[in-house]
């Protein structure tokens, strides 16, 4: 399952930068790695997220919402 993982986050690297090559504004590429934390209650099976899985995305995607610029965190 991993290797499928890598496999579809390659492609989905290869496609954005033709997308920033093509010079597609507002198109940001996030690693999400431990984004759902480190303790594995993240998601049932590595893919799919519980509750807890959703509030700690949730929260990361704000993150970097804010380091892009995009909103603030007040």
């Amino acid at each position: 399952m991993k290797a499928n993982i890598n496999t579809l986050n390659t492609a989905l690297k290869i496609e954005y930068t033709k997308m920033i090559e093509g010079r597609f504004d507002h198109i940001f590429y996030v690693n999400s790695k431990n984004a759902t934390g480190d303790d594995h209650e993240g998601t049932v099976d590595g893919v799919h997220f519980t509750d807890l899985g959703f509030i700690r995305y949730a929260d990361f995607l704000i993150d970097k919402f804010v380091q892009f610029g995009l909103i603030t965190k007040e």
